[in-house]
Parts: C-alpha cells; structure tokens; sequence
C-alpha cells in the first residue's frame, strides 16, 4: 500500500510538473514563431554580410557532395559566403569528392577530433560571421540569409535540424525525440530557461570565439562542440538567437540501425554530465524518474498488486495522452506527418531508451565513432 502511495503521488506530481513544461514550451514557441516571421517579413532578403561556412567531415564520401550543392544552391550571392570542408583525417573517398568542387576550399585538420577540425577552419576562415553544418546535411534554400539576419541581435544562433526517418520503430522514436528536443531547444532559448545548440545548424562571430579560447578547455570531450559554444555565450550574458524557419532548417538522414542510434547516443550523452545547467538538468531528471517508474513498475508490478500495476498503466497513459498532445502539434511545425502508427509501442521503447541512456550518462565507457574508439 505505502509503495502505491508513493508511486502515484510523486508519479503524478511530476507528470503535472512535466505536462506543464511541455506546454508552455509549445505556447512560447508559438508566439516567438509569429513574432520572428513579422521580423523577417520586414526584412528585405539583400546580401550585405559575408560568411564563412564551416563543414567539418570525417568520412562522409556518401554525403557530402549533395551537401555541398545544397550549400551552393543557396538564395544568397554566392561572392559573399566561402564554404570551407576540413577533413578529420577521412579513411574514405570523401577529400577526393571535395577537392573536385572548386569553388570549395579543403584543408585537412592539423589536429584531431571535431573540435580541433572547427578551431583549424576558424583560423583560415576569412569572413567574422561563421556557420556550422555537418557533412551529412542537406540545408534549407535561405539558411544562410536566416543566419544573417539573425546575426544582427545575437552573438549566437542555432536553429532547426530535422531527421529524415522510415516509418519503422527506430525510425518513429528518432522523429518523436527529435521533434522534442527542437521544441524545448526553442523554449529555453526564447525564455531563458537554458540553453543548447545542435553543431548541425549554428552560427557566430569568430571574434567570439577566438576571444573565449573556442573550445580549447573541452577539445577532450568527444561531443558537445555546440553546446560548450552556447553556454560561453550564455556566461557572458550574450544574446542567442534560435531561427525557427523551416527554410533555414538543416536535415540529416536518421540513424538506420539500432547500433548506430546507440553509438550516436553514447557520443551525445558525453557531454550531459559536464554542461551545468540546472534548469535542464532538473527537466531530464523528472523525464528520467517518470520513465523509471513507469518501466519498473510495469516489469515488477505484478510482485506487488494488481491495483499497483494499475496505478503504473494509469501513469503511462497519462504521459501518453501529454506527449501525443504535445508532439502532434510540434510535427505539424516540422513537417513531419504518418509517425503515430504503433505511438504506444514506440512510446514505451522510448522509455527504455531514457532509462538506459540516463544511467549511462553516469558511467562513462568506450565506444566506436567513425572507426575511432572513444572514451566518452
């Protein structure tokens, strides 16, 4: 009895807790949304900015062409942005495609890693304002016109990266997660409440970073090289911009298999730890416990009582309703459409995932990235 009390009390307090959040994200969202399209109706797309785009690659010889014409096919004119591609040492074909491209400059990283690759692009980039993008995006026809605009009130933007995913379970719960985490990004930023970044889809002036040592104290974190960008931007009280436009949003294919999603996942979880925001961290925290309690109480319930076991069904269709709720209204944001097929089987996977992930986070171990073994 006293373990069903417990569990439903503070189940349903941090669903409230949790609901609420939800909820005044997407409300916040969705005023910031009307307010930055009036902005930009206002604002007269002319080039007076020029850019340095930044694409750090290790091999992506399947990707990164198709990339780069996405870059190139961009409504900005073309004299007044250089697309740099520096190589983290690809063991693949992936220089060769670069250097065919002339209007494209190729350095090769003198260091190693993702972080030493942006610092080294940064060093010969030519232009103050800096975009960041990955070698296997495709990005939005006024990426890079968002981005300017956005530069002339914020030391730091980032914006939307979208997943291209099948219709399968892997697939569902990378949309569903992605869709989540766009949504809060917004929140934090617009509010305040904390931020982060996505390397996908970020920009800033490289008087910035070359002011605040870059990533020099964290090149030895395997991931997190936006959002150890953004959180100097907030400690020095910054202004950060989040572009909410789908044309200035980046996509990138899903993960395909449950090994890479898991990779993928360990390399990103690396920086959790080390990213001090306590606002976040308390928002992850009550996502992690309420998943805690709905996937133990499901898988030992039955030791305990059936009435506890209902207690637990009853909490899990509580957050089904919140998510579903929530989530809808964020996929017609994205664009994203047919993801709900089989929502109950995808949403108790995805609890899993935030219990194994959550405990992950605090044993770091090795894993496999790009044919280089990481300690994360």
């Amino acid at each position: 009895m006293y373990v069903f009390i417990f569990y439903s009390v503070i189940g349903i307090a941090l669903l409230i807790y949790y609901a609420a959040t939800l909820y005044k994200s997407y409300k916040s969202v969705s005023l910031q949304r009307i307010k930055n399209s009036e902005l930009r109706a206002s604002s007269p797309l002319i080039e007076k900015t020029k850019v340095s785009i930044i694409i750090p690659v290790r091999n992506e010889e399947a990707t990164i062409e198709t990339c780069i014409k996405s870059i190139l096919a961009s409504q900005y004119q073309a004299d007044f942005y250089q697309v740099i591609v520096v190589d983290d040492h690809s063991t693949d074909s992936t220089a060769e495609i670069v250097k065919k491209i002339k209007s494209v400059k190729y350095i090769l990283n003198d260091g190693a890693g993702k972080k030493q690759a942006i610092a080294h692009a940064i060093a010969v980039a030519e232009h103050d304002l800096v975009l960041c993008t990955d070698g296997d995006t495709l990005v939005g026809n006024q990426w890079i016109w968002h981005h300017v605009l956005s530069s002339r009130d914020h030391s730091f933007s980032t914006g939307i990266v979208k997943y291209n995913a099948d219709k399968t379970t892997l697939g569902a719960l990378q949309i569903h997660d992605n869709s989540a985490t766009m949504c809060l990004t917004a929140y934090g930023i617009n509010n305040h409440r904390w931020h982060v970044a996505n390397g996908a889809n970020m920009s800033f002036a490289k008087s910035f970073y070359t002011s605040t040592g870059g990533h020099l104290e964290n090149q030895h974190i395997p991931s997190g090289d936006d959002v150890f960008l953004v959180k100097k931007a907030q400690e020095l009280n910054a202004a950060i911009g989040f572009i909410d436009d789908l044309d200035a949003a980046v996509s990138t294919q899903a993960e395909s298999t449950w090994r890479s999603f898991w990779q993928q996942r360990q390399r990103w979880s690396s920086k959790t730890m080390i990213v001090n925001d306590t606002n976040l961290v308390f928002f992850q925290g009550v996502t992690f416990i309420i998943s805690l309690f709905i996937v133990v109480g499901l898988m030992l319930g039955w030791m305990i009582s059936p009435s506890f076991i209902l207690g637990v069904v009853v909490l899990f269709i509580i957050k089904l309703i919140v998510d579903f709720l929530f989530l809808s209204s964020v996929h017609r944001w994205l664009g994203y459409s047919g993801f709900f097929n089989g929502f109950v089987w995808v949403s108790f996977v995805y609890l899993c995932y935030v219990v194994l992930i959550g405990v992950y986070a605090l044993f770091p171990k090795r894993y496999t990235w790009k044919g280089r073994d990481v300690l994360s």
